[in-house]
């Protein structure tokens, strides 16, 4: 079964000088069992 599922996510970051598209039509399915694990370096907006 599905635990996670995540269809067309995007997630901007603005400040008063740039627009940053840190993720951008992403699509993830997690199911039972599955493990998943993000990585990146610090400050690269992982949480």
């Amino acid at each position: 079964s599905t635990l996670i599922d995540l269809q067309a996510l995007s997630k901007v970051f603005y400040t008063e000088e740039v627009e940053t598209h840190a993720l951008s039509d992403i699509h993830l399915e997690v199911k039972a069992g599955e493990f998943v694990s993000i990585a990146g370096p610090s400050g690269c907006g992982k949480t």
